[in-house]
């Protein structure tokens, strides 16, 4: 079956977030779970677990990374148009691409140097000063950021072939 770089762009775009968003519910109930046991271990021991904030804190990001290629599918990021919608479509998109390409390099970079700083910690057995082993909170990490990646890459497939399209046309 062949098929063309748009529809690769398309499926990176439409089912990985979908994915991406599972993962972030999942991770919010993760972080809700582990908030409502550190509350009763405090009221009722009086006993706060220092490990407990770390890992929430990684789960937030976590939760960031998942949902971010959902937010970026509907077109939902946070951003000033009052320029940006004054352009004509075809400028729109050629930014489009533009900081789609940089955003790729940046956290295309992030990804391999965070996966990098996990293989050490793994290899050397790091751990935080609570005790938390690092390396499955940092390769929790590495896989949010490569989910947001993927959908970033077909949103950039897309625009090229928009890009395309329009001189063809």
């Amino acid at each position: 079956m062949n098929r063309r770089p748009s529809q690769y762009g398309e499926f990176l775009f439409s089912l990985l977030p979908r994915f991406g968003s599972f993962l972030a519910n999942l991770g919010t109930c993760a972080m809700a779970i582990l908030v409502s046991i550190i509350a009763l271990l405090r009221y009722f021991f009086n006993w706060t677990p220092m490990w407990g904030d770390e890992i929430i804190a990684y789960l937030i990001i976590f939760t960031l990374f998942m949902g971010a290629g959902k937010v970026l599918k509907d077109d939902r990021h946070i951003r000033i148009t009052a320029l940006f919608d004054k352009l004509s479509p075809k400028v729109q998109n050629v930014l489009q691409v533009i900081y789609g390409l940089i955003a790729l390099f940046f956290i295309g970079y992030v990804t391999y140097s965070l996966f990098a700083l996990s293989l050490m910690s793994l290899r050397i057995g790091s751990k935080s000063m609570n005790g938390v082993s690092l390396f499955p909170l940092q390769i929790m990490l590495v896989l949010g950021l490569f989910l947001l990646l993927l959908p970033l890459t077909g949103f950039v497939i897309k625009k090229v072939a928009v890009f395309f399209q329009s001189r063809q046309g």
